[in-house]
């Protein structure tokens, strides 16, 4: 979702969060996105100099975590057996907004996995664990590091667990000059859901993209002026 998947890249929100920079500040700006699609956390520190910290950013904003705290159905035991289809396999994405009947999808499928008590893709303290290395990693080749929290996801058990990674980052990464965190799930909690998800329930909508990015790009502009 950081190069807008599965919309167009220039409606994605970091897209737009370098535009706002471009726009607020006579800073020169070079993006280059990096996206492991899929990816949970704890597989991204072995690439991440290689493919990150090789072009020598001054600035890393890191976004990793709605993969990782979704709880799928897929994901349940029982399920996993009788379909013996790997978890981190997602359906079909497609970039229109939600119908009225996808409503009521996303409340059965919630349902579901409140009953089935379906785990999060990763543990909290392996995401952590992640989030912090790759913050680590950033700042120790020199980099300012700016951190984008999980988003809000359609399941309720799937969101409990986005929001409670959200503030455990939002605890445990260094309070300091040089590393920042935005709270794009607290942002996007404000709209209703069928707003800022598209029919799946886990991509963002255009709307989401733009309330994100804007955020984003105003503490970009923030952290450039320091």
């Amino acid at each position: 979702m950081i190069a807008g998947y599965p919309l167009p890249a220039e409606n994605g929100f970091l897209h737009l969060a370098v535009q706002h920079l471009r726009q607020q500040t006579s800073a020169q700006v070079a993006l280059d996105i990096v996206a492991l699609g899929g990816f949970p956390a704890p597989r991204a520190p072995k690439h991440f100099a290689r493919r990150v910290l090789v072009h020598r950013p001054d600035v890393v904003v890191l976004q990793f975590g709605s993969t990782d705290a979704s709880a799928p159905l897929r994901n349940a035991m029982v399920l996993r057996r009788l379909l013996k289809k790997d978890p981190h396999v997602r359906e079909k994405v497609t970039p229109l907004p939600p119908a009225p009947v996808d409503g009521w999808k996303w409340k059965l499928r919630s349902l579901a996995s409140e009953l089935l008590l379906v785990p999060p893709l990763t543990p909290l303290t392996d995401y952590a664990g992640a989030m912090l290395d790759l913050a680590w990693q950033a700042r120790s080749a020199g980099s300012q590091v700016v951190v984008v929290s999980p988003f809000v996801m359609a399941s309720g058990r799937s969101n409990r667990f986005a929001r409670h990674y959200s503030q455990t980052l939002q605890r445990r990464l260094p309070v300091d000059g040089n590393t920042h965190f935005l709270d794009a799930h607290t942002l996007l909690t404000a709209a209703p859901r069928r707003e800022v998800l598209l029919r799946d329930g886990f991509h963002l909508s255009p709307s989401a993209h733009q309330k994100v990015g804007a955020a984003l790009g105003e503490l970009l502009v923030q952290t450039c002026r320091k």
